[in-house]
């Protein structure tokens, strides 16, 4: 999804343009960008790109799912308009699916870039889908900049993002991941998360604090059943 995704939108596009797996449909929602940002995307000529323009603002969780419902694939990996995904992201990802049709959803690590692409930190996830569950209940345990899942499970069996929810989409999507499915991190850094002013991973609004306090509510019941509200 793209709103306004100058200057760091074509870094993000090129860096899927360059992926060493090259069989994908790249599908980009511009949800009424006011910058030029849909100019630069008409100016890549790469017949893989297929660009839907929302006809009004619908923000990114509706995006998302406008996305999940025209997507063709039964595997889709999402990335964020800001960020670089690194050359073999695709590749060991589809790997890694094909080979553990138990997992619904597998992430990588993250590396946190500047607006001139430095380095300026790490995060590390667990990758096993035990510790996940646990991480489940603290924060979001795969993150939906890196994902890449089956359509068929988190579209057709989930019903997509809560709309409802504008930021942490994806922690709330995990609770609601069935048992029978697990989930995964690769070991490797593969995807960069730009910080800068106007990226979410500055400073939370109040707004995203209170979805975060709801999400945690809920994660007991979800997850383990428990009906006690205290």
């Amino acid at each position: 999804t793209v709103y306004n995704g100058m200057p760091f939108l074509p870094q993000a596009i090129e860096s899927i343009l360059a992926q060493t797996f090259a069989d994908f449909e790249f599908l980009i929602i511009n949800d009424c960008s006011t910058d030029n940002s849909r100019e630069i995307i008409l100016s890549y000529k790469d017949p893989r790109i297929r660009l839907i323009d929302n006809p009004v603002n619908i923000k990114q969780t509706a995006s998302l799912n406008l996305g999940l419902r025209e997507a063709r694939t039964e595997l889709i990996g999402r990335m964020d308009a800001d960020d670089v995904s690194h050359p073999r992201r695709l590749e060991l990802q589809v790997n890694y699916l094909k080979t553990h049709p138990q997992v619904a959803a597998v992430g990588t690590n993250l590396r946190f870039i500047d607006n001139d692409g430095k380095v300026v930190g790490y995060f590390k996830r667990p990758s096993h889908n035990l510790a996940l569950r646990w991480l489940q209940f603290f924060g979001t345990p795969v993150s939906c900049g890196i994902v890449m899942f089956r359509r068929s499970i988190v579209w057709d069996l989930l019903g997509g993002f809560d709309a409802n929810i504008t930021v942490a989409q994806d922690w709330e999507l995990w609770s609601r991941m069935p048992r029978r499915y697990e989930i995964a991190n690769l070991p490797g850094y593969l995807y960069d998360v730009r910080k800068h002013p106007g990226s979410s991973t500055i400073e939370p609004s109040p707004r995203v604090v209170n979805e975060i306090r709801w999400i945690n509510r809920v994660n007991p019941k979800r997850i383990l059943g428990v009906e006690d509200n205290s």
